[in-house]
């Protein structure tokens, strides 16, 4: 571009945090709710807050992930094709005659790539709802897709310099709706298949028609961090439909949702189709917080991804389950399904921790080495199990039914 301006992206607002503690789960805005919406959800103890499908689940599985040559290959290509594609262009704008129609040429070339990139997505979710794809094929599906994105995000980025501030904002657009298909797990998963050790590699996946859960645990440096993205694209509002909600209408009804006050929210940017928001609860006040994504249209959140600091204090403890010949026991401190939880094994009477296997449905999970087993949190229903030698105690997983805590009122 002629241009090295900064296209505008929105402004930025940077808001006091103070504590005040999450509320009980809170439906999306009456008059925008539409099937495949979400709702917002809190932990039992209000110490998690979090973006769940309101639809019928589809799939629900525990995958681990190993390298896979095949589609390391077809990563490193898409990596290169994105290099060769900022080169083409930067010399294709350097010879240009005419900048504005340049400019609209190739802003009209990565919208259609976007829209094919999301109808691949929806293509991907189908056929894995339709038992077409096994865990591993989906996961391995959405990393190329988000590389895919990336590719296609540097070239909308570098059109945001366009001379004609209306197409530098068309670009702008579809640069950050390029974001809602790179989300932090699908990151992760693009480690685990190129096989670097560090990564994690044992993802959880959900998915309803139009809606995709994931979420893992990463160890990598050196603190368990738990990482989740959830995207619901039938919360979308149509294509063709109005986009005129405002940023103060949505920073409310997202507060509204999350249960916190509006101190506690960060508007990042806002372009045409949604605003970007980043909430910082108090429980989470050191962290990266939880970033959404709002449509403009339909003003429900699209897009929510976080990374949060995995603490035992933030876990509900369970009652501990006794082996039949009462030598096994087995306690679990859970958060919310695909969320995080501690397995423990011990002697009942002595309260000693022991070293032992743990599976869910039959497929082994890891060891408690003497402690306890931090694992992805299998969805309810599923039989966790302890083994120590011969001894061996199973729980099913459920719902907590104790009553949540009531929404704090806004200072």
């Amino acid at each position: 571009m002629r241009s090295s301006r900064i296209p505008v992206v929105g402004m930025i607002v940077l808001l006091t945090l103070a504590g005040i503690p999450p509320s009980v789960t809170a439906p999306l805005p009456s008059d925008q709710s539409q099937n495949g919406a979400g709702t917002v959800k809190h932990t039992v103890n209000g110490e998690l807050s979090y973006l769940s499908i309101n639809g019928s689940i589809k799939r629900n599985d525990t995958v681990t992930l190993s390298q896979d040559v095949g589609s390391a290959v077809a990563l490193d290509t898409i990596r290169f094709e994105q290099e060769y594609a900022l080169t083409r262009i930067e010399a294709a704008d350097k010879n240009a005659t005419n900048e504005t129609a340049f400019a609209t040429n190739e802003i009209e070339t990565v919208e259609t790539r976007t829209k094919e990139l999301r109808e691949r997505q929806n293509d991907t979710v189908q056929a894995y709802n339709a038992g077409e794809l096994t865990s591993e094929t989906f996961l391995r599906e959405l990393a190329l897709i988000a590389t895919e994105a990336r590719r296609t995000q540097v070239l909308a980025d570098y059109l945001t310099n366009a001379e004609n501030d209306s197409l530098a904002r068309q670009a702008n657009d579809i640069k950050q709706e390029l974001f809602m298909f790179q989300g932090p797990v699908r990151t992760r998963v693009r480690s685990a298949l190129d096989g670097d050790s560090s990564a994690p590699n044992r993802f959880f996946v959900r998915t309803s028609s139009e809606g995709v859960v994931l979420a893992t645990i990463d160890e990598s440096d050196g603190e368990a961090t738990y990482v989740r993205e959830a995207y619901l694209d039938g919360a979308r509002s149509r294509p063709d439909g109005p986009k005129n909600l405002n940023a103060t209408y949505m920073r409310e009804k997202v507060t509204e949702q999350y249960g916190i006050s509006k101190d506690y929210i960060q508007e990042e940017l806002g372009v045409t189709s949604f605003y970007q928001y980043r909430l910082y609860p108090p429980e989470y006040a050191s962290e990266a917080g939880i970033k959404h994504y709002v449509d403009r249209g339909s003003g429900n959140v699209v897009f929510e991804h976080q990374k949060v600091t995995i603490e035992e204090e933030r876990t509900v403890e369970h009652e501990s389950q006794m082996s039949r010949n009462e030598e096994l026991a087995l306690t679990r401190k859970t958060t919310f399904p695909g969320g995080y939880m501690y397995v423990r094994l011990t002697h009942p009477d002595e309260g000693e921790p022991l070293n032992g296997t743990v599976s869910v449905d039959g497929r082994t999970v890891g060891t408690t080495d003497e402690g306890s087993l931090l694992m992805l949190q299998p969805p309810n229903g599923s039989t966790i199990t302890g083994t120590v030698g011969t001894e061996n105690v199973s729980v099913t997983v459920e719902n907590d039914n104790r009553q949540p805590p009531a929404p704090a009122e806004n200072p």
